[in-house]
């Protein structure tokens, strides 16, 4: 089985499991490299995407961070740096579910927890909703220790609560989700999924100006058009703001008919799937840690 195969046939929490123990960061970090890509990686200064990111997880601990993970906190900074008309509306924040009372809710929402990715509940008829359900997955969601394994300590430093938020959507049902990757304070890359919630799921992404390029980033590459989005400066120039404090963030926007709306920010997004392989280092070449000019004096 060559190296491309292997990657995509074994979920990252496989692979990373195989790294605990007494090994220290540094070690861990080039073996891991070493045994799933077959390429060596020097230290102190990583070149690839892939390898900036783990050196971020473990080595750079701003204190935002968690704050911006959070998906309840989140909302309060960015309240202060691009204004409430670009938040979806709050309908309610809960320490466990049995506070949620399923009565008072609209017929359309969304749950989610603030200290996780994928833990959502979109709910699109609350007749069709099963409560006893819904509020097992919630509680359930609430004790997990997301982030542990991947080393994303942010999530960590979250205490675990539930958002209840508006629902929103298009005309034609199908919810407009930009994700914007910033790096340094600059969008250099978009990507938009088509399909998101099915089986069928593909992305196309693109660079700043919004010019496809032809690589596949966990999924599947898209293979017809995507039109450039109503307000798509407003989303760069919104994205960019939001990232001002970090070397690398991405940015989530929603797009409704041209109607801007945060999503949330996600850290250490991409890791090891970049096909062709060539990308790696040249999202890389973008992303400076700030080490590098340091290790060349």
């Amino acid at each position: 089985m060559n190296i491309d195969n292997f990657i995509y046939a074994h979920h990252k929490a496989v692979w990373v499991r195989m790294f605990r123990g007494p090994l220290n960061i540094a070690r861990r970090f080039c073996r891991k490299y070493r045994i799933i890509l077959g390429e060596k990686i020097g230290l102190p200064v990583p070149r690839e995407f892939t390898m900036k990111l783990e050196w971020l997880k473990h080595f750079d601990k701003n204190p935002l961070m968690p704050e911006y993970a959070d998906k309840v906190e989140v909302k309060r900074h960015m309240s202060k740096i691009i204004g409430d008309e670009f938040l979806i509306k709050t309908l309610g924040v809960y320490d466990k579910a049995s506070e949620i009372d399923f009565d008072k809710l609209p017929n359309k929402f969304v749950l989610k927890t603030n200290n996780a990715s994928g833990t959502n509940i979109i709910v699109a008829d609350k007749s069709k909703l099963d409560i006893d359900s819904a509020r097992e997955k919630l509680d359930l969601w609430l004790k997990q220790k997301f982030g542990e394994k991947e080393h994303e300590w942010q999530y960590l430093q979250i205490k675990p609560k539930i958002l209840c938020e508006e629902f929103i959507e298009t005309e034609d049902g199908e919810l407009s989700d930009f994700k914007f990757f910033c790096l340094n304070g600059k969008v250099r890359f978009a990507w938009k999924d088509i399909g998101r919630f099915t089986k069928n799921k593909a992305r196309a992404i693109f660079d700043a100006g919004w010019n496809r390029i032809p690589m596949t980033l966990f999924t599947r590459n898209y293979e017809g058009d995507v039109p450039k989005p109503k307000n798509y400066e407003k989303m760069v120039e919104i994205a960019e703001k939001i990232s001002q404090p970090f070397k690398e963030v991405r940015v989530d926007l929603y797009n409704v008919d041209g109607k801007i709306y945060f999503g949330e920010t996600t850290f250490f997004s991409g890791d090891l799937f970049f096909r062709p392989r060539k990308y790696n280092k040249i999202w890389g070449d973008m992303l400076d840690l700030g080490i590098e000019r340091r290790s060349e004096r």
